[in-house]
């Protein structure tokens, strides 16, 4: 049987890749951790907090999109610099969208955009950076193609 360790090996990764594969399985994650408190309110009460919805599928899908572009980056038509900073926007947007999901929960927050809650301004500051990280890696994907 192969080891994990071996297949590493067959094909190196890139450091765009590690950052996405790490930061998207860290993402996914904390999203499954949040299922624990939602699923405790949820055990009590018909509704959970509108927020805590939120950030636990929020957690999860943007785990799951960096986890994809780890892959869109290994195919991607690009010098390692340009796809290594698509990939650390990309991160770093995401973990702005998850932190202020969490923010938005903790504080009680019924309508970020209502409100100018902190979650709202990590939330609207994590949108430029994930998509002109996204941009990024998916231009050099359909230019290597």
């Amino acid at each position: 049987m192969t080891s994990w360790w071996a297949l590493r090996t067959v094909r190196s990764v890139t450091t765009a890749q590690k950052i996405l594969i790490i930061s998207g399985a860290i993402t996914v994650l904390y999203g499954m951790v949040l299922g624990v408190p939602l699923a405790g309110i949820r055990g009590r009460q018909p509704v959970a907090p509108r927020a805590l919805v939120n950030a636990h599928l929020s957690a999860l899908i943007q785990g799951a999109v960096q986890l994809g572009f780890a892959v869109a980056v290994g195919f991607a038509d690009l010098t390692p610099w340009l796809a290594t900073a698509g990939a650390a926007l990309l991160a770093v947007g995401s973990l702005l969208e998850t932190a202020g999901g969490t923010a938005n929960w903790r504080q009680g927050v019924t309508d970020q955009f209502a409100q100018r809650s902190i979650g709202w301004r990590l939330n609207a500051t994590s949108g430029p950076l994930s998509i002109a990280g996204a941009a990024i890696v998916a231009v050099g994907a359909v230019l290597a193609l």
